[in-house]
């Protein structure tokens, strides 16, 4: 997972959200302003290309004719007969509507076809310059290209991002963090991330609003414009850290990450020292933890809502336990990146008693209280262990049918699983 540009997030998680509305800094993949992609438009994106088709690419030279002809079968029944001209025609739809019937589902048929014809990467390169392409056309392209994934969709991608009036639009550093999502990025468009970090790493952070989404496709103020792309660049470097670290390319991963840290003992400001210690979360490498934890204790709640979420990768026992203090911390969002961060992770005997006691002693919020109920549900303790949490929950929140409902029917699960 990763996180991306300001307070809104590119990517996210939780409930499901349309184009238009805000969000908080995304757990994992956070971008600078709203996000195209609903969550389940987001799932199609991060899982079912590379899990369905592990093989994004062309099969390796290597690779047995049967293969070939397995992948090549199973991508002709994932596309369904959809045509470069459709494809084209549904693009213009989305542009027009900003969002189309079934479109997750599109999504997964078009991104097929580009990975069973890589060549036709280069036929959206018209229809993105297209003057009458919208703010949401255009990212729909981006993410289409993102969701190939292929050598050729990073080469049109980059060409794409390299455009100097692009570059001047206020949806410009949406589009560059999409980089964040290219699970295997060639080195052309690591270079060319790395680059723009660099270029970027002096200006001065300057405090501007976001643009709503009827200014997407304005230009935007030189100084603003700068501001908004460093930020981009940072969170994205720190994505392509972790990317390049999975796929083997640790030396060039790990002098990524030192610029990184390094900039962030340099950072003057709360909004850049944010930006910084969310990418090293969005790396995600295990040695990055010590500097993470350094921020867990910080006066400034926007630094430990940062450091809560930068902790989700590192399992460690110093970094549960840091997670734990969290989960008691006084800012409300602060509990809520807590408790998403320990949630995946499979807790201990003792770790589960000590949050089953924080609830039962009111010492977390009541407003955690139904991510909460989730958390026991995933975690699945023993009942006896979770009964006095679930009581004190339910003595919180007497007249609210829904959650006591919840909390009743969890608690049920837990004793069948003891007692089936």
């Amino acid at each position: 997972m990763l996180i991306i540009l300001s307070s809104a997030l590119m990517l996210g998680i939780g409930p499901s959200r349309s184009s238009g509305e805000r969000s908080d800094a995304l757990l994992g993949r956070a971008l600078v302003f709203s996000p195209s992609l609903d969550d389940a438009q987001q799932e199609v994106l991060h899982e079912l290309p590379w899990n369905v088709l592990p093989e994004r690419d062309h099969p390796a030279p290597n690779a047995s004719s049967v293969q070939a002809k397995e992948r090549t079968k199973a991508l002709e029944e994932r596309i369904s007969g959809l045509t470069p001209e459709r494809l084209h025609e549904r693009i213009w739809n989305v542009s027009v509507l900003g969002r189309i019937s079934q479109q997750n589902q599109f999504f997964f048929r078009a991104t097929g076809l580009l990975q069973l014809r890589p060549e036709l990467s280069t036929s959206l390169i018209p229809l993105f310059d297209d003057d009458a392409m919208t703010y949401e056309g255009r990212t729909f392209i981006v993410d289409l290209l993102v969701g190939a994934g292929h050598g050729e969709a990073q080469r049109v991608l980059q060409t794409l991002l390299e455009s100097e009036s692009l570059k001047r639009k206020k949806f410009y550093p949406i589009l560059f963090q999409r980089i964040s999502w290219v699970t295997n990025p060639e080195p052309a468009l690591v270079a060319f991330t790395a680059a723009e970090y660099a270029d970027l790493k002096t200006v001065p952070y300057v405090t501007v609003d976001e643009p709503g989404d009827t200014e997407m496709s304005d230009e935007a103020a030189p100084q603003e414009s700068k501001a908004f792309r460093k930020l981009a660049s940072i969170y994205a470097l720190g994505s392509v850290v972790g990317n390049l670290y999975r796929t083997e390319r640790q030396g060039l991963a790990l002098e990524y990450n030192g610029w990184l840290l390094h900039d962030l003992r340099r950072a003057t400001t709360l909004r850049e020292k944010e930006a910084y210690l969310a990418a090293i979360g969005n790396a995600g490498l295990q040695g990055n933890g010590t500097t993470v934890l350094a921020y867990v204790s910080h006066p400034e709640s926007a630094l430990r809502r940062t450091a809560a979420d930068a902790l989700r990768q590192t399992n460690t026992k110093s970094a549960r336990t840091a997670l734990l203090k969290l989960l008691t911390d006084r800012d409300l969002q602060v509990q809520q990146r807590a408790l998403a961060s320990l949630t995946p992770v499979s807790l201990g005997g003792q770790e589960m008693q000590a949050v089953a006691q924080m609830v039962a002693r009111g010492k977390t919020n009541a407003g955690l209280d139904a991510s909460l109920v989730a958390f026991f549900a995933r975690q699945a303790p023993a009942p006896e262990l979770a009964q006095p949490a679930l009581v004190a929950m339910l003595n919180r929140h007497t007249g609210d049918g829904q959650l006591e409902a919840r909390i009743n029917t969890l608690y049920g699960e837990l004793q069948r699983r003891v007692h089936p």
